[in-house]
C-alpha cells in the first residue's frame, strides 16, 4: 500500500552540513576568544603585581582582583545575589580603569566593551598605580584632587617620584 511513496532525504544531508558547519565555526570562535582572554588576563595579572597563573584559577581570581583592586571582600556576597550580581563587573572595571589611572571614556569602555579596552590595559603601555586609592578607599594620604605633575616630562605624579622618568619631585 505505502510502496507508491517515495522519500527524498538529500537536502537533510546538505542542512545537517551546514548546522555543523556553523556549530564548528561558532564554537571555534569562543574557544579562540577565551584563549585570548586567558592571555590578557595574565598579562593584566603580572602588570598588576601578581603571578599569571592566578588568573586562570575561576573563584581565586575574582578573590585576588578583589584584592589588588582594594574591594572588599563582603562584595563576593554580592556575586550570589541575582540582579544584584550585575554590578560587580561594574565596578571592576571602574576600579580597575582608576588604578591604571585612565579617564571616564575608558573605563565605560571597559565596561561596554571589555573584549577591547581590557587587552588595551594588559597590552599596552599604561602602567598599575598601587597607590592610586580604590573607589571604596579614600582614607589615603594621597588625594587625588592634588597630584603634582614632573617638570622634566610633564607626567603626572604619585608621591615624590615621577613613574615615568624616576626624577625626584617636590610637592
Amino acid at each position: 500500500m505505502y510502496s507508491n511513496y517515495y522519500y527524498d532525504y538529500e537536502g537533510y544531508d546538505a542542512l545537517l552540513t551546514a548546522m555543523f558547519t556553523i556549530f564548528a565555526s561558532i564554537l571555534g570562535f569562543c574557544l579562540i576568544l577565551s584563549l585570548f582572554r586567558i592571555i590578557y588576563n595574565w598579562v593584566l595579572f603580572k602588570k598588576c603585581g601578581r603571578e599569571g597563573w592566578e588568573s586562570i584559577i575561576p573563584i581565586y581570581n575574582t578573590i585576588i582582583k578583589f584584592q589588588f583592586l582594594d574591594i572588599p571582600m563582603w562584595m563576593i556576597i554580592v556575586l550570589f545575589i541575582p540582579g544584584v550580581n550585575v554590578c560587580i563587573p561594574i565596578i571592576l572595571a571602574i576600579s580597575m580603569a582608576k588604578k591604571f589611572d585612565k579617564d571616564t571614556g575608558f573605563t565605560i569602555g571597559l565596561i561596554f566593551l571589555p573584549v577591547i579596552f581590557y587587552p588595551i590595559l594588559a597590552f599596552g603601555n599604561s602602567k598599575f598605580h598601587k597607590e592610586i586609592d580604590g573607589i571604596f578607599n579614600t582614607s589615603n594620604s594621597s588625594n587625588n584632587s592634588n597630584y603634582s605633575y614632573c617638570t622634566e616630562c610633564g607626567t603626572k605624579v604619585i608621591g615624590n617620584y615621577c613613574t615615568n622618568c624616576g626624577k625626584k619631585v617636590s610637592n
